[in-house]
């Protein structure tokens, strides 16, 4: 009886334990994305941007036996990591990539490439002006950046690093300035802009 018993205890534990069949793993997801190079940030390598603007950070990307190449589209199936960390600090998710492979012939073309905003004053520009009033900045610097212009914005609660397109790069705390000395490509900082007290 008694061994009868450990044997129904047993085979409910293994049941319990194995995954059901035709139940799908909500923890692997499967997207189309563009290959983004951000080398040029402090921890960075590449990032995976989705149709929808999310910005995925492949975890193992020195483990994956594909060459990235900024610009390619591709599709890949991967496992949400939650609670990861990373360096990067410019990622929406931390992601494992299970698969990946480039999508040629695809009829999708990649966005072009918005004009560089320079900007003199942050009422000038639709992105700049949410981030004043969502943030409420007290200064913004312009840095040279590659082929164009950085933005850094010093606020009470945090200070926000911006490309000239109004993409978000990095974030630091207030009078840390880790993101703008972890750049090597920031050169020629100026103050453009004060707020009046």
């Amino acid at each position: 009886m008694f061994l009868k018993m450990c044997t129904l205890i047993g085979l409910a534990i293994v049941l319990a334990c194995t995954p059901k069949a035709g139940v799908p793993d909500e923890s692997i997801s499967k997207t189309k994305a563009w290959v983004k190079d951000m080398r040029g940030l402090d921890g960075c390598t590449f990032l995976l941007i989705t149709d929808k603007k999310k910005k995925l950070l492949p975890a193992n990307i020195d483990r994956l036996k594909f060459i990235f190449k900024d610009g390619q589209r591709v599709e890949i199936k991967y496992r949400h990591q939650k609670d990861a960390g990373g360096t990067c600090m410019a990622e929406d998710e931390i992601i494992e990539v299970l698969s990946i492979k480039e999508l040629k012939n695809n009829t999708l073309t990649k966005p072009a490439k918005k004009e560089c905003v320079q900007i003199m004053d942050p009422v000038n520009a639709a992105w700049s002006k949410e981030i004043l009033i969502k943030e409420n900045p007290y200064r913004m610097w312009r840095y040279s950046y590659q082929d164009g212009f950085a933005y850094y914005f010093m606020a009470k609660t945090r200070n926000l690093l911006y490309d000239c397109q109004g993409n978000f790069m990095c974030e630091d705390k207030p009078n840390a300035r880790t993101c703008v000395d972890n750049i090597t490509e920031l050169t020629e900082g100026k103050v453009l802009w004060t707020r009046d007290e």
